[in-house]
């Protein structure tokens, strides 16, 4: 074959590529409108396809000859759609939605990342595992969210309330958009306050700690988030779980998502960027035995928190952190309830005539703490009798205490895992005098201290499930009683330092106790990200076009920020860094 006989047939080759790429241009799936998605129907790739087919119908180059053409010489070349093409078995078949970013789970920190990221110019889409609007945990929250004073001192809160763990460039990324908490709530209509609020007085540069508090608490943040997300017609595949990233096995990118919508397996091109913020993994029992300190440890938030997004993001190669951390209070649980629910949280009665004692009858601890520390004070364990010596402790208390209000969440409170829908973990609400549950037999009443101990001693389905046996002894439980009304009666706690203004004996009977167990309605572990908010690897080299934000992988990790939000603050400050980073992505499509 001549010289000029080859170079025609070359370019008759590259004519039929093109031919044919224009061809499947007619197919591909079309661009997501930036106020409405459109589902596309075509063959996902084709670009990369094509471009395999034109990396071996070309000639080889004279600098290789050693390597082989793909395709026969000219003027034997195939015509383009019979030329294999690149081998991307990674790569679904056809995308069926595709938009810039795509933001997995939509609670607060789902609809900050797209609101910001919509803001920024981006093509904003929204996949939601639960069938309906509801926000998951962001709903049920007290609608507090920590702010910062100044950037200096709110950096040096975090780290110290994190207990190291987190690193001060994160820190002090956070700090940044906590400056700016206030003007944003402000902008963005969530009517609120604003207060000095450090849980952790004793923390340094605990005044630099701001807490902001909703009016009409998360279910109203909720409403004003979702109304945004409304006026910017960001679409939301709601009952559509994510189940894999989409990642280019040789740069590591997320070019997409895989996932279930109402039953059928869906492909959704990322054409810029993914953020994982599907929440915490409390509602996972398998997670929660590996990964946390304490156990058995329950959970009050919404049943769908199983952990997705850590899993996608472990499998893509990701670094985990903050596993062993929990936030919690103590509260009450009853597997025997069926449909199976949440959690109550119950961390005091509504007066001071209580104490708490371990799982002997022993009084341990000042029970005026902070509320969200509560659940790491149950971790003391006892290598010698192999046992948590604090789960489950026990909340006792007198008929004052009972009739002063509710041990659980009230109507009065405004939030809570009763405000669930039944599909998502919702519950039915405590009773405002604790009669309900007594008669249902959760709190154990009697006529003495030793009667309640007795009642106590029995076992229950909840001990039962976690492989536990009561031990509560009726003469130690008595002794604390009565050890801790000397107390009260000279108004001060030798013991324990408990505020003397607090020192309400128990005395009138009948008295009560019930069981109480560490919990919480999620906890910060997660994918390690940096401080732009990217999910990193174990070497923490960036995961390409891989971005998270909320509770899972929240930078708050020891101890709370505030006095409450600090995994919702992670919604705001992080979920603005990714909306913008993902939006200043350049497209891969």
């Amino acid at each position: 074959m001549s010289k000029e006989q080859g170079s025609e047939s070359a370019v008759s080759c590259r004519q039929s590529i093109k031919e044919d790429e224009m061809a499947e241009e007619k197919e591909a799936p079309k661009k997501v409108s930036r106020r409405q998605f459109v589902k596309g129907a075509a063959v996902g790739g084709a670009g990369v396809a094509a471009a395999g087919v034109l990396a071996s119908c070309a000639p080889a180059p004279t600098t290789a000859p050693e390597a082989a053409p793909t395709c026969p010489p000219a003027p034997t070349c195939p015509p383009a759609a019979e030329c294999p093409a690149a081998a991307t078995p990674w790569l679904p078949e056809k995308w069926d939605y595709e938009a810039d970013v795509v933001c997995v789970g939509y609670g607060f920190a789902g609809v900050v990342s797209a609101i910001t990221a919509y803001d920024a110019g981006a093509e904003v889409l929204i996949l939601e595992k639960a069938p309906f609007e509801g926000g998951g945990n962001s709903h049920i929250c007290g609608g507090a969210c920590a702010g910062a004073a100044d950037v200096a001192g709110g950096a040096a809160y975090l780290r110290a309330a994190s207990g190291g763990a987190t690193p001060l460039d994160i820190c002090q990324a956070w700090a940044e958009e906590a400056v700016k908490e206030d003007a944003w709530w402000t902008e963005m209509g969530i009517e609120h306050t604003t207060s000095v609020g450090p849980e952790y007085k004793v923390l340094p540069s605990s005044s630099s700690c701001l807490k902001l508090s909703a009016v009409g608490k998360g279910h109203e943040m909720w409403r004003v988030l979702d109304g945004h997300r409304k006026d910017r017609q960001i679409e939301v595949l709601f009952d559509t779980p994510a189940q894999e990233l989409v990642q280019d096995p040789a740069t590591k990118e997320i070019l997409g998502v895989i996932a279930n919508s109402k039953g059928q397996k869906i492909a959704i091109k990322a054409k810029k960027a993914v953020a994982l913020t599907t929440g915490g993994f409390l509602a996972d029992e398998e997670m929660k035995i590996q990964f946390l300190r304490v156990y058995p440890f329950a959970h009050y938030g919404s049943i769908l928190s199983t952990g997705d997004g850590i899993r996608m993001a472990q499998k893509v190669g990701a670094a985990l952190w903050h596993t062993n951390f929990v936030f919690g209070r103590t509260t009450m649980w009853f597997p025997e309830l069926e449909p199976q629910t949440a959690a109550f949280n119950g961390g005091a009665t509504k007066s001071n005539n209580f104490i708490v004692v371990d799982i002997h009858g022993l009084r341990y601890t000042n029970e005026i703490m902070p509320s969200h520390g509560k659940a790491l004070s149950l971790g003391d364990y006892d290598p010698n009798a192999c046992e948590y010596t604090r789960i489950p402790s026990y909340l006792i208390f007198d008929e004052t205490a009972r009739v002063a209000g509710a041990i659980s969440g009230s109507r009065e409170v405004g939030y809570g895992a009763w405000t669930l829908p039944k599909e998502m973990g919702g519950r039915v609400m405590w009773s405002e005098d604790n009669s309900a549950e007594i008669a249902k037999g959760w709190i154990k009443k009697g006529d003495t201290i030793e009667a309640v101990a007795e009642l106590l001693a029995e076992p229950t389905p909840a001990f039962e499930k976690w492989g536990l046996v009561p031990k509560i002894d009726a003469a130690l439980l008595k002794a604390s009683v009565e050890k801790y009304n000397l107390a009260c009666a000279n108004q001060k706690d030798e013991e324990f330092g408990r505020p003397p203004e607090t020192l309400l004996p128990i005395e009138t009977p009948p008295f009560y106790g019930v069981p109480q167990w560490p919990g919480c309605s999620d906890c910060p572990a997660g994918p390690r990200k940096n401080a732009k908010a990217q999910v990193v690897d174990p070497d923490g080299k960036a995961i390409p076009r891989l971005y998270e934000a909320g509770v899972m992988g929240c930078v708050t990790a020891l101890l709370y920020t505030s006095s409450g939000g600090a995994m919702v603050t992670d919604c705001f400050t992080f979920g603005r860094i990714a909306g913008r980073n993902m939006a200043a992505e350049t497209s891969w499509a």
